[in-house]
């Protein structure tokens, strides 16, 4: 059922589903090859006004109506929030334990927009929102996403609302992706005798397809993880990636059609990392022809034909960049590709140019060394200037993380009460001044390799549901309402 991967390249495979349950059938293809390296000049990002403050005014709660409340949630550790992104921007999902089951709020900058109660603790959270405001969520306790080891039989409840209505719910699902557009909504579950399949529900079409895969393609003991899964950035297919996701291993990535339209089967072999992120483009590194200096990378974007069972370059950029893990992303409008790790670098996916450049070892601008001054109570030594551990896209900025002070916090075994136990202990840590974590903020509409921040914020590793902590998160108490303002600001902001 699977394809031979050419040594160093890539291969396409394509197949027709000609009903909803028929087995695939491959299509013949001939590998292709990379080519050959081009080396690119890549240039060794401007300042922005801050976005103004909103001043919000402390006002009393309404009596208790059994919604979450903004003292419920509001800097709980307990609390977990998603955030919608792309099509879902300014709308996010907010969970709190109640006993054995989670309450659950969709807010946003009018307050609450649905409720509801889960009899189980979700540790995952997706959320779609359509052009006419009804928004879909998807709450799941996941083995894959589980902190702890946990059996292959054991329960995985799922529940899918729309517009506060249940139109899901499973007692056993391996994975699930929600479409950004809530356009439609994808289910990874067993199917009986060892294998699994993919459900893939349209919720403008009112139409369902099974893709059964015919094997296995799910853990074999209790401490593996399933293949990734999610959208592609138009929302138009589903895709899998199956494989080792180590340095140089092959890795095999599938897409599904959301409405009508073929499954392919794209692998990737004898790359350093690799990130294919529709049936179409790939993103590929690997190492310049005869490069054995540490560090030097040849990054290569491709378009990927199907049909025809090719690919063309559309550009190769060759970089410097270590330390170098392998991680790849792409922001949601799909203008920038980053690398990342605590030396990270952002091409521009039109030209592979690089459009901004962090090194872990650089310290700081000379507008932060006040700002640390102030916070350390002394001069700041190369030790003070904080760890940067990677950097992240996220409603059109770039954000890049820096950590100051340690902590000595554990996440023991990884259960549930050892989650919390470490959060607490991070919040001592915090309080006591031992320990920072901030998000220097970046315009992506002016990234540039010579940009400032726009500003720092401070990112509360102990909660995910503290207040204004934005452009992170934007959770408020607007009137005695929970609510999630896209632009507040808050003191824990600060101007460079």
């Amino acid at each position: 059922m699977f394809g031979v991967a050419a040594l160093g390249g890539i291969v396409v495979a394509l197949w027709q589903w000609r009903g909803m349950r028929d087995e695939p059938r491959f299509d013949p293809v001939r590998p292709i090859a990379p080519a050959p390296a081009v080396s690119k000049e890549v240039p060794d990002s401007s300042e922005d006004e801050v976005p103004p403050a909103r001043q919000l005014a402390a006002t009393p709660e309404p009596p208790y109506d059994g919604k979450l409340r903004p003292s419920d949630v509001l800097g709980s550790i307990e609390c977990r929030m998603a955030r919608g992104r792309g099509d879902a921007a300014g709308t996010a999902l907010v969970t709190l334990p109640d006993g054995l089951s989670t309450k659950f709020s969709v807010v946003d900058g009018e307050g609450t927009v649905f409720e509801g109660t889960v009899p189980f603790r979700p540790n995952h959270l997706q959320i779609g929102r359509r052009e006419d405001g009804a928004t879909l969520v998807a709450l799941g306790d996941l083995r894959r996403n589980s902190t702890q080891a946990r059996p292959l039989d054991a329960l995985e409840p799922v529940q899918i609302y729309l517009g506060g209505q249940l139109i899901y719910q499973s007692d056993k699902v391996w994975d699930f992706a929600v479409a950004r557009d809530a356009s439609s909504f994808a289910i990874h579950e067993p199917s009986g005798a060892g294998a699994s399949r993919l459900v893939v529900r349209n919720l403008q079409l009112d139409e369902e397809r099974h893709f059964d895969f015919g094997t296995r393609m799910t853990p074999t003991n209790a401490h593996e993880h399933n293949p990734a899964m999610g959208y592609t950035p138009d929302g138009t297919q589903v895709g899998l990636q199956r494989g080792n996701t180590r340095p140089w291993s092959e890795r095999t990535y599938y897409f599904y059609p959301a409405g009508d339209g073929r499954s392919k089967r794209i692998t990737a072999q004898d790359f350093f990392s690799s990130l294919v992120v529709s049936s179409s483009e790939g993103y590929f590194v690997g190492r310049p022809d005869g490069e054995r200096a540490p560090g030097v990378w040849r990054v290569t974007k491709r378009r990927i034909d199907t049909r025809a069972g090719t690919t063309e370059d559309e550009w190769q950029s060759v970089l410097s960049l270590f330390p170098f893990r392998g991680r790849l992303s792409v922001s949601d409008d799909g203008r920038f590709l980053a690398l990342h790790g605590p030396s990270s670098q952002v091409l521009d996916t039109k030209t592979g140019q690089t459009a901004f450049r962090q090194n872990h070892d650089v310290g700081p601008r000379p507008r932060e060394l006040a700002m640390l001054t102030k916070m350390l109570g002394h001069p700041p030594s190369p030790a003070d200037y904080g760890r940067i551990t990677t950097i992240a896209f996220g409603d059109g900025k770039l954000r890049v993380f820096r950590r100051f002070g340690s902590h000595d916090c554990s996440t023991g075994r990884g259960g549930e009460e050892d989650d919390i136990r470490y959060r607490e202990c991070i919040r001592d840590h915090r309080e006591r001044g031992r320990y920072k974590a901030v998000a220097d903020v970046y315009d992506l509409a002016t990234l540039a390799p010579d940009s400032q921040p726009m500003y720092r914020v401070e990112i509360f590793e102990d909660t995910e549901c503290m207040e204004g902590d934005v452009p992170i998160r934007g959770l408020q108490n607007v009137a005695g309402e929970l609510t999630y303002l896209t632009n507040a600001r808050s003191s824990n902001t600060s101007v460079f």
